[in-house]
């Protein structure tokens, strides 16, 4: 019998899934019945036990609590990729600041709770931000995600009004690097980084612009190896990182839920995740024997 895999969308996507349609024709290729299927859904049979993997519930940001709760309640019935305790804790951003007591690189990251009320100006210049970012705590893409700099102070501030009325804010420095080297997008499939693209800024309103595959430099693959030795073989991860003043590299985000992966850019890479899904289905086949 052909192994089956659901994989997790939404509809509309906010943004074209590029790699939708290149994931299932290699599922296809690999022997796999592969099929779409909507989180929301609940005519769909969560609770069968049929292997899950997430690809692009891109408007789970919009609806945390209930995504979360779909996520534990698929991985109870198993199996779910990536796992529900690494989806748990990368839903919220405030991951970063604990990479950064772990000892890891991070953008310097300040994290406003929900209704708190700050003093933007006064947060500015006591850790000497002129230029800066204002964005949800979980988000995706660019949403209600805005570069400032101190003459704009009073829009910044407003926007974050706006955006703490309701969730929780970052506020982070604005790295420059972004506009030459470049934001870094690297990929890991199976544990192993395949490539990167390098994406430009992306700001409300603007759509994403990124490379064809680039290499990794091996700063930048040294860093995200650091990073993903936390966690088990995930079936696939992304590290976005990018250079601070000096030059070196810096976790901007850790993507381990529903990341574009840039499969066009790197045919291997499309191979690599459906064969490891591959064998992960044959091993589920061959455990219930």
């Amino acid at each position: 019998m052909k192994p089956t895999l659901r994989i997790a969308t939404t509809r509309p996507l906010p943004d074209p899934d590029h790699d939708e349609l290149l994931l299932l024709e290699a599922l296809g290729r690999q022997g796999i019945e592969a099929r779409m299927a909507l989180w929301k859904d609940e005519a769909e049979r969560w609770d069968s036990g049929e292997p899950t993997l997430i690809r692009s519930p891109w408007d789970y940001i919009h609806s945390l609590s209930p995504f979360l709760d779909w996520v534990k309640r698929v991985d109870r019935a198993g199996p779910l990729w990536n796992p529900a305790a690494v989806v748990l804790e990368n839903a919220h951003k405030r991951y970063l600041l604990e990479l950064a007591r772990e000892g890891l690189p991070v953008v310097p990251t300040w994290l406003i709770e929900r209704g708190e009320r700050v003093d933007l100006a006064a947060g500015l210049r006591a850790r000497g931000w002129e230029d800066f970012v204002v964005k949800p705590a979980v988000g995706a893409g660019s949403w209600s995600t805005q570069r400032y700099t101190l003459p704009q102070i009073g829009n910044a501030q407003q926007h974050l009004a706006e955006l703490s009325a309701t969730v929780e804010v970052l506020i982070q420095p604005y790295l420059h690097s972004v506009e030459g080297h470049g934001e870094r997008a690297m990929v890991a499939i199976e544990g192993e980084f395949t490539h990167a693209v390098r994406k430009s800024p992306r700001f409300i309103g603007m759509e994403e612009s990124v490379s064809e595959a680039v290499s990794l430099h091996a700063d930048e693959r040294e860093l995200g190896e650091r990073v993903l030795a936390r966690y088990p073989r995930l079936a696939y991860a992304r590290v976005d990182i990018a250079r601070d003043e000096r030059g070196f590299p810096m976790i901007m985000e850790l993507e381990l839920i529903e990341p574009s992966l840039f499969l066009r850019q790197n045919p291997r890479a499309l191979e690599r995740l459906a064969l490891g899904m591959c064998e992960r289905l044959l091993a589920l086949q061959h455990s219930a024997r």
